[in-house]
């Protein structure tokens, strides 16, 4: 993720989400230079394997962060908590939040599979195992960006 917010700061920002959304389908970009941009200085790299960063980060805005997807691949609801997951990220997708359902913490993050996919697009990962690097090794590489003034 850290280059892409780096490709970003340096062409001059990104078309906003409203103005192009993503779809999950493939299709023909179209050229965003007339649409409104967000603009970024930098971004902000979480201290690895650090849960307790995370969480610290996400309750001020959305986090990139990296995880080992193949585990998830067919997650449909509740709280994931499947630890044979492992650490060997392979898929970004973005921490938007925490909970707390029938005792069990989690982390809700967003994926880029589409609404068909997990709970409309979402899936609620345990905050309660492998708290060192967490499950799937959703707090080994997280990252946000630094929004421009």
């Amino acid at each position: 993720m850290d280059y892409a917010f780096q490709y970003i700061k340096n062409v001059g920002g990104q078309a906003q989400t409203a103005d192009y959304p993503y779809t999950a389908r493939d299709g023909n970009c179209k050229f965003a230079q007339s649409m409104a941009k967000v603009n970024i200085d930098g971004f902000v790299d979480v201290s690895k394997s650090d849960c307790n960063g995370l969480l610290g980060a996400i309750t001020k805005q959305p986090i990139s962060v990296a995880i080992a997807a193949n585990a998830i691949m067919f997650y449909s609801s509740g709280v994931f908590a499947n630890t044979a997951c492992g650490t060997s990220l392979n898929h970004g997708v973005t921490a938007v939040g925490y909970g707390t359902d029938s005792g069990q913490n989690f982390y809700l993050v967003r994926n880029s599979w589409g609404s068909g996919w997990g709970e409309a697009g979402y899936i609620r990962m345990s905050r309660d195992v492998q708290k060192d690097d967490g499950i799937c090794g959703i707090c080994m590489v997280a990252s946000y960006p630094n929004a421009s003034k």
